[in-house]
């Protein structure tokens, strides 16, 4: 014979009897099915919970960094301004830098000066660098 091992030989009688417990076999099942889907339920709803702080979480490290990175740059930039101040500072004690910045920036002059302005043009200084 050419028939499975595994699968029992046996017909179901079409009774009464046979029918009730094939009934209550079915009915059985249904209630586990029901208490399945609410286990579901509450387990998506349970993970759902922890998610939602998670994400909120890492959008606030992301505005963090976001600020972080901002801050630093101002640093930079604050730092750079201070490093450049502090310089002219020092650059001003020296009487010769003060009077010579104060002529140029600040147009001054000594009483009965006169102020000649030469204009520079682009091929004279271009070709002095150039030499």
């Amino acid at each position: 014979m050419s028939e499975n091992p595994n699968v029992p030989n046996v017909l179901r009688l079409n009774n009464e009897y046979t029918n009730r417990q094939l009934e209550k076999q079915r009915h059985k099942s249904a209630p586990r099915r029901k208490y399945l889907g609410l286990i579901l339920i509450t387990v998506v709803i349970v993970l759902a919970i922890p998610t939602y702080g998670l994400v909120k979480s890492f959008q606030t490290l992301e505005k963090a960094k976001v600020t972080n990175v901002q801050v630093v740059s101002q640093s930079k930039a604050i730092e750079y301004k201070v490093s450049s101040q502090s310089e002219m500072i020092k650059n001003l004690q020296n009487s010769f830098y003060a009077q010579k910045y104060a002529r140029s920036r600040y147009l001054y002059t000594k009483p009965g000066e006169k102020i000649f302005t030469v204009p520079s043009s682009p091929l004279t200084t271009e070709s002095s660098t150039e030499k």
